[in-house]
């Protein structure tokens, strides 16, 4: 898949605005071992909008040279744009991305990282705008399903921290964006789980727990896809009141990927 670097590995920053306050969109916190008992949706709070999980083997003080020699060298550019979001540079992060647009324009994984960059420094709208200019020039049905998937995870973002009249018609965007992207790309489990967000933001657990199904029937790609699978069934369940059951869920999503989850109690504020 052209845009692997990022549908598989990106994976996606803060816990909810809401939840987390003013400590900033990414947080490095890792999820240790914890106790099945003390698990709650809560507290234990999926990662969005993060940096790319992508292992850069040439170290940046070699990169940074090459890169002022000639800024057009591709993987100099790509690689100090891994490197500093990973490090939460992101105003860095967010001019490398630029760099590597000027080469490529219509590269995804340059675009996708651009508007995590815009998020984190407190610029969805930008980011959105940004997404809906570069939309019209992609050509691959993945790509384009991909970035109607992240406008709608910006909307939903959004609606977490908006007042009821706001949170509404945000919810209402990030449903037709996900809704989009799926009819572009019919059963893409990292879309559906977009579509869960939408409904659990709703409050809406019958919806949740038919796509959360959904997503089980579909298959799961990636690690991070099958640990939000069951994070949220843990939330429909820890909902209807079923916390023992839901905790369970817990502990399998963390064990599926810790790296996507994070324990706000641990978060400094």
């Amino acid at each position: 898949m052209r845009i692997a670097r990022y549908r598989v590995t990106l994976l996606l920053t803060v816990a909810l605005l809401a939840c987390v306050g003013s400590v900033g969109y990414w947080v490095r916190s890792r999820i240790s071992a914890v106790s099945g008992d003390l698990l709650s949706e809560h507290f234990l709070q999926p990662v969005y909008f993060g940096p790319p999980r992508v292992f850069v083997s040439t170290p940046e003080f070699q990169l940074r040279p090459r890169f002022e020699k000639n800024r057009r060298d591709i993987a100099a550019v790509s690689d100090l744009a891994f490197l500093t979001a990973q490090k939460g540079q992101w105003q860095d992060a967010q001019m490398f991305y630029q760099e590597w647009l000027r080469i490529r324009p219509t590269d995804i994984n340059a675009i996708v990282g651009r508007v995590f960059a815009l998020v984190n420094l407190n610029k969805p709208r930008e980011a959105i705008e940004f997404l809906r200019k570069t939309r019209a020039a992609l050509k691959a049905h993945e790509d384009v399903a991909f970035t109607w998937h992240v406008e709608g995870d910006i909307w939903w973002f959004l609606a977490m921290s908006a007042d009821e009249g706001s949170r509404k018609i945000y919810l209402e965007s990030a449903e037709k964006c996900q809704k989009r992207a799926l009819e572009i790309v019919p059963n893409s489990s990292r879309f559906l789980l977009g579509m869960v967000r939408v409904a659990l933001a709703k409050n809406d657990l019958h919806m949740a727990s038919i796509l959360v199904e959904r997503v089980y029937t579909v298959g799961c790609e990636t690690n991070r896809e099958q640990a939000l699978a069951s994070y949220y069934r843990g939330t429909i369940l820890e909902r209807t009141g079923e916390l023992k059951k839901a905790q369970s869920y817990y502990l399998a999503a963390i064990s599926a990927d810790p790296e996507s989850f994070v324990d706000i109690r641990k978060v400094k504020k």
